[in-house]
């Protein structure tokens, strides 16, 4: 395992987060069978992926640190899985086609800007 994905994990761990380290990935499975959410290091460069196994969110950690006013990656994901289990940011299916739904995460601010036309289920309040 890399540097940076074992920080990550050491981060993961402090908070009690519960994750698997498979293929060089840590993988968080989500409450009520939502997906799972997967972090890696992507580059040379020790650059993280944030992402779901099978859906359409993408992020990185220094992203999740800036937006939020944190300190480092490995504290803006963990404030993310944190949010996700709390239920400040929601898992969502969002129709893309009459009967398909993908899988994504939404935050505070993607769930204001929701158009009244969009098809969306918030999946199970935690």
């Amino acid at each position: 395992m890399s540097s940076e994905l074992n920080s990550i994990a050491q981060e993961l761990e402090s908070a009690e987060i519960k994750f698997l380290i498979k293929g060089g990935q840590i993988q968080i499975a989500l409450p009520n069978g939502f997906d799972t959410l997967i972090i890696e290091i992507w580059n040379e460069d020790g650059e993280d992926s944030i992402s779901l196994l099978n859906g359409r969110f993408h992020t990185h950690g220094h992203i999740e640190a800036s937006e939020h006013d944190l300190p480092s990656r490995e504290k803006g994901i963990r404030y993310l899985v944190e949010s996700i289990f709390n239920g400040t940011f929601k898992m969502v299916k969002v129709e893309t086609e009459p009967g398909i739904y993908e899988n994504t995460i939404w935050d505070t601010y993607a769930l204001e800007i929701v158009d009244e036309d969009d098809k969306f289920i918030v999946v199970g309040e935690i």
